[in-house]
């Protein structure tokens, strides 16, 4: 099956320059707004558009990100459905892909590790957390011994983990 390619194409005022990435629920292209300049648009795919959950989970959490607002947090423009398309509108982030630093860098240090996680984390989740009215899974969160909580998502842990050069540390 041929791959939609949207560049080119408008959508609620952000034209589509080039296709940048994909996830597993979205298209993510570099796009142009006459008051945003530059931006990342994301698309939800074509098998999902027909599916009722998967629209409103989209637009849902697009809605949560509009929330939010913080340093550590692209900001959201805006997001819904024009033609069939549902989109989310984001501020750009100049840089790479962590998974490309990686793949470039190799391991990381325990120092560079702790170092990314403390700009992720911080006031962050916090914010996140205030701005979506998210309920904690305390089986995810871990407990220290002065009995204060960290929740982590699972993804950026084992990302860090894989990453981590724990013969450093011998």
């Amino acid at each position: 099956m041929a791959q939609e390619n949207l560049s080119g194409r408008s959508v609620a005022g952000y034209r589509l320059i080039e296709r940048v990435g994909e996830g597993g629920t979205a298209m993510v292209y570099r796009a142009e707004h006459a008051d945003h300049r530059r931006c990342a648009v994301k698309i939800l795919k074509p098998r999902l558009r027909t599916d009722e959950n998967a629209r409103k989970r989209f637009l849902r959490e697009s809605d949560y990100g509009q929330r939010v607002q913080h340093p550590s947090v692209v900001q959201t423009y805006g997001y819904g459905e024009e033609d069939g398309l549902y989109y989310l509108a984001l501020e750009w982030a100049e840089g790479e892909p962590l998974s490309d630093f990686l793949e470039r860098t190799g391991r990381l240090s325990p120092k560079v590790v702790a170092h990314i996680l403390t700009q992720l984390a911080g006031e962050t989740t916090q914010k996140i957390k205030q701005a979506t009215m998210v309920k904690v899974d305390t089986a995810k969160a871990k407990r220290r011994k002065d009995g204060k909580k960290h929740m982590f998502n699972n993804e950026l842990i084992d990302k860090a983990v894989d990453a981590f050069d724990f013969d450093s540390l011998v």
